[in-house]
């Protein structure tokens, strides 16, 4: 039953000329409902032992039948039920968002994927909502079609339209899901080329410093490579996290072989690239992988113990290489020559002297003597200019 319609073929007022599926309707609810009068139950009763059959009942039953339900009764009725549009019932697919069997599809499913309306009897329905009475506490597992033709309130929502709408999300919703589960049984690597995605994304954020050109490329030509990919990645990530799945064209540019992921491959190998050109003349890059949780933890806790001792007379831009540390999971063996020279005088070490491979890796001179300088005023509590304050890409070795 899932043509719906907002305009209802029967109302309480006309039980005597409806047809024999309002009829139906209209008895079978009121059998289980506060208002009807007894009689009347016992008739409908036995109405419904003779799998409504109109023919068997005698024509004093009927004309009772008619005398009792007025509208007034009739509209008392409908009044007391509720139907909850969140107990879908989705025979289709019986299935939660884990992939889980539903315990009712197992109980009394016995591997059917449709169902019939308990209301008016109409096969083959892959959805139901259960009606509850607020008077007496019965239970009815009905059709869409029957709530919205016979206006039943579906959540509180009296108004037709409204009650439309509740089934047809919580409809929608369920198809979604089906969708969803068997897009991912067709495409079971799916997660892990979102992360793969994903980090991609992160690296295509990157800002190269001055001077690099990725791949060859200037700065802007870059900046338009990482534009092409960007959108069409935050597209597909954000569909995925909202749905679990993507659609045909997504699908197509996103799996391998796809548009977007060649993008993504190419980013990551060209920043890996610089990563290692870098590391290999001990230069600072601006991203690493993270550190084993373990091992985080041992770093962790030794650079705070460092700056515990030490951190009254560190400047601001030492305090800054050591919570960088903390940040990577950089032990002091990790740390390049030009950050351990800075440590070491901050221990008041003697620092060693290294060979320099590149005028990068420098250290000395009068940045030397600058933070000297800086040390010796925060010593001696002299304020320092803000314009004094430098940032990494200001420093020599990071020119």
């Amino acid at each position: 039953m899932s043509n719906l319609s907002t305009k209802p073929s029967f109302t309480p007022t006309n039980i005597r000329k409806a047809d024999a599926h309002a009829r139906r309707v209209t008895l079978n609810l009121a059998q289980h409902s506060q208002a009807c009068p007894e009689h009347v139950c016992e008739i409908v009763s036995r109405l419904e032992r003779s799998k409504w059959d109109w023919k068997s009942l005698p024509k004093n039953d009927l004309e009772q039948i008619y005398a009792s339900l007025d509208a007034e009764t009739t509209t008392e009725i409908l009044g007391e039920w509720n139907v909850d549009s969140r107990s879908i019932r989705d025979w289709g697919h019986p299935y939660d968002k884990n992939g889980m069997m539903y315990s009712w599809w197992r109980d009394i499913g016995k591997g059917e994927r449709e169902t019939d309306c308990k209301l008016c009897g109409h096969k083959h329905n892959r959805f139901e909502f259960l009606a509850t009475n607020s008077e007496n506490g019965s239970e009815m597992w009905m059709g869409s079609t029957c709530i919205t033709k016979y206006q039943f309130t579906v959540d509180g929502e009296a108004v037709a339209e409204s009650a439309l709408d509740l089934l047809r999300a919580q409809m929608n919703k369920s198809k979604r899901k089906q969708t969803a589960a068997e897009w991912k049984e067709a495409h079971p690597t799916a997660d892990l080329q979102i992360a793969e995605l994903t980090f991609a994304m992160r690296q295509a954020r990157r800002q190269p410093r001055w001077g690099t050109r990725p791949d060859g490329k200037s700065y802007w030509a870059w900046n338009e490579v990482r534009k092409d990919f960007l959108k069409p990645a935050r597209a597909i990530t954000k569909y995925y996290d909202k749905h679990g799945y993507l659609t045909p064209q997504r699908t197509s540019s996103f799996m391998d072989g796809g548009a977007v992921m060649r993008q993504a491959r190419y980013i990551v190998s060209v920043w890996k690239g610089i990563d290692d050109a870098r590391n290999a003349l001990s230069l600072p890059v601006t991203s690493k992988p993270a550190p084993a949780p373990a091992k985080a933890n041992d770093v962790a806790t030794f650079w705070k113990a460092f700056l515990e001792e030490y951190g009254d007379k560190m400047t601001r831009y030492e305090t800054k290489i050591v919570t960088r540390k903390i940040k990577w999971g950089d032990s002091w063996d990790d740390l390049r020559d030009w950050e351990r020279k800075i440590l070491e005088a901050v221990k008041g070490v003697e620092p060693v002297v290294v060979a320099e491979t590149t005028s990068e890796t420098s250290y000395g001179g009068s940045d030397q003597s600058f933070i000297e300088r800086r040390r010796n005023r925060k010593a001696a509590g002299t304020t320092v200019a803000k314009t004094e304050i430098v940032s990494d890409d200001d420093l020599p070795w990071n020119q």
